[in-house]
């Protein structure tokens, strides 16, 4: 059929060399901050800066209430997920995540926290609604405290996207949430400081030795 009907419904050949040389589709890729469905990533989002803004605790949740684009409903709305693959698809799972964890990154998404009881206890009180209008990188996020408290956000661009990017600093807190652990930190400290110093290495591979195990 071809490469392009493969990958596309609807494909632009034409696009493969429109303006080629002096504008670059890799600009327009972005990082993802956390490690699951990226239509959750506003969810996650605002469920972290509430958090830290209000410093909720997981106990002091009575329910959490999003409206959010129709891709979360229909790609993530896995609502008992049984295996840390799974939680990567349920909006109620990443919702708990964030709130109990302060983190969604490869770390948390373990089969042992699919079981934990914080997690399980805020996963069974989210509910998500769709909304027509609402982007993709898009989400309102209302929590209700037990002490009768309403908390919310409005996440126009979620932490991420090409209109919210991540920082420098946001990229080097996930490099080391995937690295120390099995690099440790003093190998992953070498390791990151050649990746910033890429343009001036005499030789690049020096990047893939300080990544291998055991250097």
């Amino acid at each position: 059929m071809g490469f392009a009907k493969i990958l596309a419904d609807v494909s632009d050949l034409a696009g493969l060399t429109q303006d080629l040389g002096n504008s670059y589709e890799i600009m327009t890729n972005i990082y993802k901050p956390f490690a699951c469905a990226i239509v959750l990533h506003p969810i996650i989002d605002g469920c972290l800066q509430l958090r830290e803004k209000y410093q909720i605790k997981p106990d002091k949740v009575e329910s959490v209430t999003l409206t959010v684009n129709p891709n979360v409903i229909k790609l993530a709305g896995k609502e008992n997920p049984e295996t840390g693959l799974e939680a990567k698809f349920s909006f109620g799972h990443v919702v708990a995540l964030a709130l109990v964890k302060g983190a969604a990154g490869q770390p948390q998404f373990s089969d042992a926290l699919i079981k934990n009881a914080e997690i399980k206890n805020i996963r069974d009180r989210v509910s998500a609604s769709v909304k027509d209008g609402i982007e993709k990188d898009e989400a309102y996020v209302e929590i209700l405290l037990r002490d009768g408290q309403t908390i919310s956000l409005h996440v126009q661009h979620a932490l991420g996207s090409l209109e919210n990017p991540m920082s420098d600093q946001d990229l080097e807190e996930k490099f080391r949430s995937l690295v120390e652990d099995p690099l440790g930190k003093k190998n992953t400290d070498h390791l990151l400081s050649l990746c910033w110093a890429a343009e001036s290495l005499a030789d690049t591979s020096d990047i893939a030795r300080a990544a291998s195990f055991g250097n």
